[in-house]
This record gives C-alpha cells, sequence and structure tokens, in this order.
C-alpha cells in the first residue's frame, strides 16, 4: 500500500470518528500550536539580543565570549567575570 492510499484511509476514518474522540486530539494539537508560538517568540527575542550583542562587541574575540555568555544565560547559567 502506498503512502498515499494510506493517507485516505486514514482521512475517512477521522472523518467517520465521533467528535467527543476528535476533540482531545484538537485541544492537544492547539495546545502544542501555542507552546511552539510562545517558545518561537523566545527564541526571537533571544536571537535579537544575540545579535545585538555581536554588533556592539568590540572585536571577533569579545563576540564569541558574548555569544557564550547569552548561550550559558538561556540554560539558567553564568560564567565569573574572571573567566571571560
Amino acid at each position: 500500500m502506498d503512502v498515499h492510499s494510506r493517507n485516505a484511509i486514514i482521512l475517512e476514518r477521522w472523518k467517520q470518528l465521533p467528535q467527543q474522540y476528535k476533540q482531545q486530539y484538537e485541544d492537544a494539537a492547539a495546545a502544542d500550536k501555542a507552546r511552539y508560538a510562545a517558545e518561537m517568540l523566545h527564541y526571537r527575542q533571544l536571537e535579537d539580543d544575540r545579535q545585538y550583542e555581536v554588533r556592539r562587541a568590540p572585536n571577533a574575540e569579545s563576540s564569541v565570549h558574548t555569544l557564550d555568555r547569552l548561550q550559558l544565560m538561556n540554560l539558567g547559567l553564568s560564567l565569573h567575570a574572571s573567566a571571560i
């Protein structure tokens, strides 16, 4: 059986499924979509911060350290000032 035939069967079964059974999957999909949107917003803000720090850094070496600091902050960690 090819993929298209299998998908057609699955789609037909989904359409025949009572709404009460579909609802749990639709709710889970909506929650996952909201989670993804929130994570992407957070990611884009972090990317904007990283780009700003890289442009602000006076040389390439400090850019690397700035990115390391930001990545560690994202993980909830920090570097001691003397280690940078």
